[in-house]
């Protein structure tokens, strides 16, 4: 080992070191204040339906305009920077295209994301003043930001609690690192209702009929009810309630109602697609009248529109265990000049899409 190689090495680190620039602390809290603490509340209940997307914001809770603070700075950097302090549960295999990551809660499918006008935390903001003494800048930091709940995954009913969600803070940095601005955090909890009301399949007598009643293409016998009963339903909720700082909860554009909508699909072939009429079944065994269809309709309409979604018009309530019917129609229609009889035996199946 050569020893002068070794001393030049230690005089050259010593003089990179010594011209390196010290930056002083050009930033302080005005005399009187302290940093804040800025809680947000979770409370109430939500229901979220199985069929509600993946990214669907389900609960927001603001917090806005609380007591406020003041920073004075003399010339030199003002920034800033919001930041998580404590992340209870890990990142979440969903990025939100305007908050960015999304972490996993104590209940699975519902993520979190803190915010602040519009971008997700981290969020870095810079700056400097250059204002001669004696005069001083000020700055009065913003005391809002936004806790977003977000559908991630399938979500279990459960029981969202403040301690389970992250904690985070606004502060200077550089050589202002010490400069807490404020601090933040969740308290309360949040129940989560999600599940799905039980259904019957619905047997519907249309009657005997002679073909005389439907003498020609486009007759029809006369409307059956077909009541499709929703039972031991959930309480409904609505989701994506706002909370400010008191907990009261935000009126304008603060809640999205729950609704059920329902799609019929026939078994049997569709014979004519505007009309909502299906080809009748055949078992195989009896003959089958020729001709004929079954139009299926709403209260409203003649026809319900086979392979769509439509909304049920249902108005769900908070009870729970409450009963809910939709109300289809359905009736014989002749589609044919030439027609026999038979037996006019047809199904469909419904299906139910909670949001």
């Amino acid at each position: 080992m050569n020893p002068i190689m070794l001393v030049a090495r230690v005089v050259l680190a010593a003089m990179l070191l010594a011209s390196t620039p010290a930056w002083a602390q050009n930033c302080r809290l005005v005399d009187g204040d302290r940093p804040l603490v800025n809680i947000a509340n979770l409370n109430g209940s939500i229901t979220v339906g199985p069929d509600v997307p993946v990214g669907t914001e389900i609960f927001r809770a603001t917090y806005y305009a609380g007591p406020a603070n003041q920073i004075t700075c003399t010339p030199g950097r003002i920034d800033r920077i919001r930041q998580y302090t404590s992340l209870p549960y890990r990142a979440s295999s969903y990025v939100h295209p305007s908050y960015g990551t999304v972490y996993e809660t104590n209940v699975p499918g519902v993520g979190v994301a803190v915010w602040f006008n519009g971008a997700g935390f981290p969020i870095v903001s810079e700056g400097e003043t250059n204002l001669p003494p004696p005069t001083a800048f000020l700055l009065w930091p913003l005391q809002s930001y936004d806790v977003s709940l977000i559908k991630i995954g399938p979500i279990n009913a459960g029981t969202v609690t403040g301690t389970s969600l992250p904690q985070f803070e606004y502060r200077m940095t550089g050589a202002n690192r010490n400069v807490l601005l404020w601090s933040g955090r969740v308290q309360g909890s949040l129940n989560i209702v999600s599940r799905t009301c039980s259904a019957s399949d619905v047997p519907v007598d249309l009657g005997v009929h002679q073909m005389s009643e439907i003498p020609a293409v486009g007759s029809a016998t006369g409307w059956v009810n077909v009541p499709v009963v929703l039972r031991n339903c959930p309480a409904f909720f609505g989701r994506y309630r706002g909370h400010l700082t008191t907990g009261t909860v935000q009126t304008a554009n603060g809640r999205v109602d729950n609704r059920i909508r329902y799609r019929v699909d026939p078994v049997t072939a569709v014979a004519d697609r505007t009309r909502s009429v299906m080809a009748l079944q055949d078992d195989g065994v009896n003959m089958t009248a020729t001709g004929i269809g079954i139009q299926i309709g709403t209260q409203a309409q003649d026809s319900v529109g086979f392979n769509t979604m439509r909304d049920s018009g249902v108005a769900l309530t908070e009870v729970n265990n409450a009963q809910y019917t939709i109300m289809l129609r359905a009736r014989y229609y002749r589609l044919a000049a030439a027609a026999s009889s038979g037996q006019a035996n047809g199904a469909a199946t419904i299906t139910l899409e909670y949001n």
